[in-house]
């Protein structure tokens, strides 16, 4: 929590001395495209390193990391349109002495059509710009399963499944605007999906990116 909170102090600051004033109504650019990193724990599972001295087995859980590009153009003042690619990945792997690995790879692909609703109104001209969003789509689910032994049988197997959910998300972020065209921005988002899983699981996706607009 301490990088995350260092982080945040450190923009607020760098804010009040490299703004270059706040945007009026006639300045809002009018569309843009941007990249956010997430963290969005779908697997419902925490990050897990676990070593077996005993039996030389090693496991590791990691995942419910991934990225995303967006892209968005104003309707009016106070609504834009927003299109999402990302993805989000976990890996599952097992080692043990003789020659044995199991390795399961996951990920979430969302395609996501949404808006967002800029929260102050236009007479309150501010760099920091709060806002509420929702939207829907489809969200790809990959498997790959890779399980190898080399020392009892000499096999590999590996298989792979695909398929897609409809679903859809809710959220809000804030917008730090440090030019008219540049901005740094927090979200979070909650996703409801109907994987009809077990093993997938909704949830809190938080973000952190950055967006370049051009255009009025």
């Amino acid at each position: 929590m301490k990088p995350i909170l260092f982080a945040v102090i450190f923009i607020i600051v760098i804010s009040f001395f490299v703004l270059d004033g706040s945007l009026s109504a006639e300045e809002l650019p009018r569309t843009g495209i941007g990249v956010r990193f997430s963290h969005w724990n779908v697997k419902d599972k925490a990050i897990v390193l676990y070593v077996h001295d005993n039996y030389f087995s090693t496991e590791v859980d990691a995942g419910g990391y991934g990225g995303a590009i967006f892209f968005f153009s104003r309707i009016n003042h106070q609504f834009f349109v927003e299109f999402t690619v990302g993805a989000i990945g976990a890996v599952d792997q097992r080692t043990r002495y003789w020659d044995y690995e199991e390795v399961q790879t996951n990920a979430v692909i969302p395609l996501l059509f949404g808006l967002r609703y800029n929260l102050l109104p236009i007479s309150i001209q501010s760099n920091l710009q709060p806002y509420a969003q929702a939207g829907f789509g489809t969200y790809w689910i990959s498997d790959i399963h890779v399980e190898s032994d080399y020392f009892y049988d000499s096999y590999e197997k590996v298989s792979f499944s695909s398929e897609s959910r409809p679903g859809g998300y809710v959220g809000a972020g804030m917008n730090f605007m440090l030019s008219k065209k540049f901005a740094i921005n927090f979200d979070m988002r909650y996703h409801m999906v109907d994987f009809r899983s077990d093993e997938y699981h909704n949830g809190i996706e938080f973000g952190f990116g950055c967006s370049l607009m051009w255009g009025k």
